[in-house]
Formats: structure tokens, sequence, C-alpha cells
């Protein structure tokens, strides 16, 4: 299990970086996902290009992700989960954040995981 064929060049290097990473402990990931998502809500005000509510499902989605860390089986499943946090959690991961489909690589990144788990129901979208 690896980040999915469907990742843009740029997501999938990262990702499989990412991968790499000694498992962490989930509660400070899913701090680091609050305080991140956080430290948006001011910059909404002045840009454009930053769409809350992407920020939130996406806040909303790691919490649910990280939620099945002992659900899980195997370090590797955590590796996924970690890795899709942590890609969320980088601000220049392929797309700099606060541009223009900023969090469309992390949404992506997301739903390949949440699928990869046997959580499609997780899956973030947008019409």
């Amino acid at each position: 299990m690896t980040g999915g064929t469907s990742l843009p060049p740029s997501a999938r290097r990262t990702f499989e970086q990412l991968m790499l990473e000694p498992l962490g402990d989930p509660a400070d990931l899913e701090r680091a996902v609050a305080q991140y998502a956080t430290s948006f809500a001011v910059d909404v005000a002045s840009n454009d290009f930053i769409d809350p509510d992407q920020v939130e499902a996406l806040r909303a989605g790691c919490v649910e992700l990280l939620g099945l860390w002992e659900e899980v089986v195997t370090d590797e499943e955590r590796r996924l989960i970690q890795a899709a946090v942590q890609f969320f959690l980088l601000e220049g991961d392929g797309e700099d954040d606060r541009g223009i489909g900023g969090f469309d690589d992390d949404i992506l990144v997301f739903n390949d995981v949440a699928s990869q788990l046997g959580h499609a129901e997780l899956c973030i979208t947008f019409e």
C-alpha cells in the first residue's frame, strides 16, 4: 500500500516519503491538525483562494482517520493514516495550500487513503 497511481506525481513522491517516517503519536497528530486548520481561520478573510469548507472537511476527515488508529491491524495501515494527516499538515506539499486549488492534492491523498483502508464513506467530495 502506497500512494495511489491516481495521485499527481509531486503528491505521490511526497506521500511516499511520508510513508517512510516512523510512527508517531496519533494524539500529537490530532493536535497538529487542529492547530493547522485554525491557522487558516484568519487568512480566509483576506485570501479568496482558501476554501474554508475544504479546510474543515480535511480537518474533520483527518480526525476520523486518526480515530481508526487502534482499529487498523498493521503498522502499514497506521503509516497510511499518518502520511495522509502529515500531507495535510504540509503547506507546500506539491500545491501551496494558500493558493488556488491548494487543498486539491490533499483531498486526493485523503480520499486515496480512506479508500485503501476500506472507508470510502470518509471520502471528501464537493459539487
